[in-house]
Parts: C-alpha cells; sequence; structure tokens
C-alpha cells in the first residue's frame, strides 16, 4: 500500500488534562497510529488506558477540559488540528463514521431515527438528498432493522442492540472510508454482542471499509480483526498481527492477557493502576522480568525487524538478536 491508502494518522499524539496544580496531566502519551484503507485494527487496553480518547481525537472531539498537547492528527494527509471548523465537520461522518459506546447517549431522545439518518445523508452526501429515504432503508435493512417502523422510532422506544444497530447504520450513512466501533457490544447480551460483531464484519467486507475496533475484551477483537494495538496507561505497549500476538505476545503485559484468557477463558483486561508518582512502565510492579530502570523511565515503543513493535527494550533486544 502507498501513502494514498492512508485514511487516518495519528502521529506522537499526547493529550492531557488540566491539573489542580496548573499542570497537565498527560493521559495519552506520544501514541502514534496509522490506518490504510480496507485495514481492520483491534485497540484494546482497560478502563482508563485511553483508548477512546485515541478514538475521539481522530475526530477532533477530545472533551474539554481534555486538549491534545502535542503531536498531529491527519486525515486523508490533512493534519485536522489546524484544518477549518467546517472541515473537520466534513471528514467526521463523510470520512470516519463512528459508533459510540453508548447508543443511547449518543442518539438524540427528541429526534427520530430517520432523522438522524436523513441529517447525515443530506451533510454528506448532498447529491443524494432526493433519495434520503431509499438509502436510509437500505441500511436499516443491512443492519437487520424493520425499516419502516425504525425510521418513526425514537431512540427509547428501541431496544440496546436495536440502538447499537440503528447507531451504526447512521455511521454507515454519510458512506465513510472508516468506521471506529467503541467498545460496540459492551452492554448487549452474548447473543445479541454476536450478531453485532456478525454485523461489523459483513458490512466491512461488503463496502470495503476500514475498522478501528476498539475493546477490552481480547476475545471480541481478535475474531474481526488483523492487527492488534495493545494500549496500558495511554501508551502502546505492543503492536502485532493477531494470530502473532495470541501465539506468542511479546510484552509481558501482552502475555498476561492472553495467559489469561487461556487458563480462565475470560480475556477481559483489567486496570492495573499506575500512580502519577511513577514514571516507568506501568507494568513494572507485575512483572517478573524488571529492571531497576523500569520503574525509573518509560521506554520507547521499538519497531521490530520482523514486523510488529513492542515498548520493553527488554524483549526487543531478545526478538531482534
Amino acid at each position: 500500500m502507498t501513502e494514498r491508502d492512508v485514511i487516518a494518522r495519528l502521529i506522537d499524539v499526547s493529550i492531557g488534562f488540566p491539573a489542580n496544580d496548573g499542570a497537565v496531566d498527560t493521559v495519552v502519551d506520544r501514541l502514534s497510529l496509522t490506518i490504510r484503507a480496507g485495514e481492520r485494527i483491534g485497540l484494546i487496553g482497560a478502563s482508563g488506558s485511553g483508548k477512546s480518547l485515541t478514538a475521539l481525537s481522530l475526530l477532533g472531539l477530545v472533551p474539554p477540559p481534555g486538549v491534545i498537547v502535542g503531536g498531529s492528527v491527519e486525515i486523508q494527509g490533512t493534519d485536522i488540528l489546524s484544518d477549518s471548523v467546517s472541515n473537520q465537520e466534513r471528514l467526521r461522518g463523510g470520512t470516519i463514521g463512528m459508533v459510540f459506546q453508548e447508543a443511547e447517549a449518543a442518539l438524540n431522545p427528541v429526534m427520530t431515527i430517520g432523522a438522524h439518518l436523513e441529517e447525515m445523508i443530506r451533510r454528506h452526501r448532498p447529491t443524494e438528498t432526493g433519495r434520503w429515504r431509499r438509502i436510509a432503508v437500505d441500511l436499516l435493512e443491512k443492519v437487520d432493522l424493520e425499516p419502516i417502523r425504525t425510521l418513526k422510532s425514537h431512540p427509547h422506544r428501541l431496544s440496546g442492540g436495536q440502538r447499537q444497530r440503528a447507531l451504526l447504520a447512521i455511521a454507515l450513512a454519510g458512506d465513510p472510508d472508516l468506521i471506529i466501533a467503541d467498545e460496540p457490544t459492551s452492554s448487549l447480551d452474548v447473543l445479541t454482542q454476536a450478531r453485532m460483531l456478525g454485523l461489523l464484519d459483513n458490512l466491512c467486507r461488503e463496502r470495503a471499509l476500514a475498522l478501528l475496533l476498539i475493546s477490552h475484551d481480547l476475545g471480541v477483537v481478535s475474531s474481526l480483526v488483523d492487527r492488534v494495538v495493545v494500549m496500558l496507561a495511554g501508551a502502546i505497549v505492543e503492536e502485532a498481527q493477531t494470530q502473532d500476538l495470541l501465539e506468542a505476545p511479546l510484552h509481558p503485559y501482552s502475555e498476561s492477557l492472553v495467559t489469561s484468557a487461556r487458563q480462565t477463558g475470560s480475556s477481559k483486561t483489567h486496570p492495573m493502576g499506575h500512580p502519577k508518582s511513577q514514571s516507568g512502565c506501568a507494568f513494572a510492579r507485575h512483572c517478573p522480568r524488571r529492571e531497576p530502570e523500569c520503574e525509573q523511565n518509560l521506554p520507547d515503543l521499538i519497531v521490530l525487524n520482523g514486523g510488529g513493535a513492542v515498548r520493553c527494550p527488554i524483549v526487543a533486544a531478545e526478538v531482534d538478536q
């Protein structure tokens, strides 16, 4: 693939929130991520690791008082941090569609699903405004919703799974190149989760969509994506092809996730706890291979000769020998 195939790119992005003493607490630290056309990436990490903020930064929607304090965010080669508000709005929905974690909160309660879809189509596909209803019906059928009833329904009239699928249809209404799905199954029962994941899989295949799937569950991510990015305490600690990560995880934190999944059947991540006073690797206190310097300084993310990357010089040295 060439640079023309790159849809979105984060380059050394840091996100912070103001502290009581006037300083800025960094919650995402120098994160870089490239998403190419048709590529499926899983972003996995425990609650509070910075996954959702990373996704929101791609849309220029980091919630105040949070702010991007460093780096650049490129969408189709344009740095949106210095772009006009109107162009940012065009890219949101038009180039990138977002399926938020809490569908009920993401949908306007006084608007019908039909009104949501019409608004997206009019804004991002103006030449097709006259046939917005036909497009809306097709989209609702694609996500297994009965179109006539759903078009007339307000969000509170739908079940949790129906709202999530309606949100997926709305995200597709702008005809995007990339879908970001933030914990799309976290509030759903097991059968509804499987249905939602199947829909995402099929729609990405049919429309050749790129996908950024965010989850705290390694099992959910691994079934759908080609590449996995593991986050811990605001930093990427490993990046690998999905099968490589499942068969031979490199970073000790990734290894603990895979081992836990094999032993207990639970692949969900859990917050590690990283005191602000600790400036080194967030996993150091739990790592059997730690060295004194691991608790002092956060290592750089090291790109490996065989592909992938790991934020652990001890492991990197062994792999690239």
